[in-house]
């Protein structure tokens, strides 16, 4: 072997050594104690020294034939990787921890995405209806190309002199497509943070405009008690679902377009963990507005006043919960899934 090529090697070896020995003691300790026992520093520290050998390994395979380094790095990554990635048993609790706790803390954590994702579609609602105001022909061939199929049911009543009012049947028939409609947006506006966000913003826009055509077309005295009745009880939590998957779009579209220190890859890594889970949490939100959507929306024996004071009070009590839940000292699983993150407070800043 050339004596440059060797002494590559060695000062290779020696820079990295001495992390190799940290990682390996910490490692010791996760092996016998649990990651629990680490500080949040120390928890911090682990999961950056796994990632830098797992680094070096790969370096060491194309610099060295040295059996001996060669084994002993692919077992330390090895190890560490077990315990940065270990599997756990899942239990039913867990799902209640999640959505009590670690779901409105995230959220919160967050609150800046999501909340460009709600003004984004707030704004894009005010232009639809307005939009529709002016130029009701326009705003028609506006919408998207599944709901144009629907607007034959609504046709007779947006020509207004006829005074016609859309039966329950028909009115239920849009609100079940107002929904599935959603969810497809939500989880639109979730992966499309992968391109950028323009996805996103264009979920955003579009499906907010969407909803100020239909709201200003449907808000009439003949229509607007059945349409609102049947829009709200469960569009509560749909629209406040939809925002919060967009957030989670735009937090991924975040750390490829403004990764800080970190490489684009380690930035979407971590701020991609943190998407999924808002995202899972917004998905629990739309299973509970399909709950609503199919007991508490559809049945004509419940009078529209009682439907739109669910509405309100569905509105309060997501404020509360956004607000007051998982305020406590109480961890959660947030440690669990992010792997090597600490307690809620050592999140990575966004």
């Amino acid at each position: 072997m050339p004596p440059a090529r060797t002494t590559d090697i060695n000062q290779f070896l020696n820079r990295r050594q001495e992390n190799w020995r940290r990682l390996e003691g910490l490692l010791q300790r996760v092996e016998q104690q649990g990651l629990q026992q680490l500080s949040a520093d120390e928890v911090r520290e682990f999961g950056t020294l796994y990632r830098r050998a797992s680094s070096d390994l790969v370096t060491a395979r194309a610099k060295t034939a040295n059996a001996e380094v060669l084994e002993y790095l692919n077992d330390l990554v090895a190890r560490s990787y077990a315990q940065v990635y270990r599997s756990r048993r899942f239990q039913p609790q867990d799902i209640l921890t999640f959505l009590w706790i670690d779901f409105p803390r995230l959220l919160r954590h967050a609150w800046k995405y999501v909340a460009l994702a709600t003004v984004l579609m707030a704004a894009a609602v005010l232009f639809g209806w307005e939009l529709n105001q002016r130029d009701p022909a326009g705003a028609y061939y506006m919408l998207p190309a599944d709901m144009v199929k629907k607007m034959p049911v609504l046709r007779e009543h947006w020509k207004g002199a006829t005074g016609h009012q859309m039966g329950p049947g028909e009115m239920a028939a849009m609100s079940s497509f107002i929904m599935t409609h959603n969810i497809s947006v939500g989880f639109g506006a979730f992966t499309g943070g992968i391109l950028f966000g323009l996805p996103t913003l264009y979920a955003m826009l579009q499906n907010g405009m969407m909803l100020g055509i239909l709201g200003q077309a449907m808000t009439t005295p003949e229509t607007a008690l059945t349409f609102w009745s049947l829009i709200l009880p469960h569009g509560v939590i749909e629209l406040t679902a939809i925002c919060v998957m967009g957030g989670a779009g735009f937090l991924m579209a975040s750390a490829l377009l403004a990764p800080g220190n970190r490489s684009r890859r380690d930035a979407l890594i971590e701020r991609g963990r943190l998407a999924v889970l808002l995202a899972l949490g917004g998905a629990a939100m739309l299973v509970a507005a399909g709950l609503i959507e199919g007991f508490i929306t559809p049945p004509a024996f419940i009078p529209p006043w009682f439907k739109l004071s669910f509405a309100v009070g569905t509105l309060i009590a997501q404020t509360a919960y956004f607000a007051l839940c998982g305020r406590g000292p109480q961890p959660g699983l947030l440690r669990e899934f992010l792997a090597y993150e600490d307690t809620p407070k050592e999140l990575p800043a966004l």
